[in-house]
């Protein structure tokens, strides 16, 4: 009956949104298979598209948006590494960790940004992995020099992309002990 929601009705909703308003006002749409991979390959472009806009719209995404290019799974995600290691290195990643550009971010009261740890400059993602000089020996160790010799959020980029796994799991150890260091720092 007319106005009643149904099965179909969805099926029309699905058929506009993506585009093929087409193929309900013909009731038909000739090569199937040919159909089928449009409707694929439509749907998952929308979806990226989506994706892509979310990213670049949201605020509290502008440091993740310096390094994520493609909504594909990160490598780090896929390496044998500690969970809450990983858990932390995502937040980072995301923005949403303990460090203060990310943990002061909608404070109403004047942010004090000052780096916890050297109290000397803003700690912020840069700061913490490639600068500060109370975690040079600890990035000695873990970080390769050609990111922090002459840092930069180019760098901090690069580093944060890598592919290479033993690279990715100690900048994730990395992160994750100077988060530690921080949470200490701040108590």
């Amino acid at each position: 009956t007319k106005g009643k929601i149904t099965w179909a009705t969805s099926v029309r909703i699905f058929l506009c949104k993506y585009g093929f308003q087409y193929v309900w006002l013909n009731e038909g749409i000739g090569c199937v298979k040919q159909f089928v991979l449009c409707l694929k390959q439509r749907f998952v472009d929308c979806r990226w598209q989506n994706w892509n806009s979310h990213l670049n719209e949201s605020n509290r995404l502008v440091f993740y948006r310096t390094f994520k290019t493609s909504a594909f799974v990160e490598p780090y995600l896929l390496a044998n590494i500690n969970r809450h290691i990983v858990s932390t290195f995502a937040k980072f990643r995301f923005g949403v960790s303990n460090i203060a550009v990310h943990s002061q971010r909608y404070l109403v009261v004047e942010n004090n940004l000052v780096c916890r740890l050297c109290r000397t400059n803003t700690e912020d993602e840069v700061h913490i992995v490639l600068c500060c000089p109370e975690l040079e020996e600890l990035r000695s160790l873990l970080i390769p020099l050609k990111f922090y010799r002459y840092p930069s959020s180019f760098k901090l980029a690069l580093l944060l992309t890598t592919r290479n796994e033993t690279t990715l799991k100690n900048l994730a150890f990395f992160i994750y002990k100077a988060c530690k260091l921080l949470e200490y720092a701040g108590s």
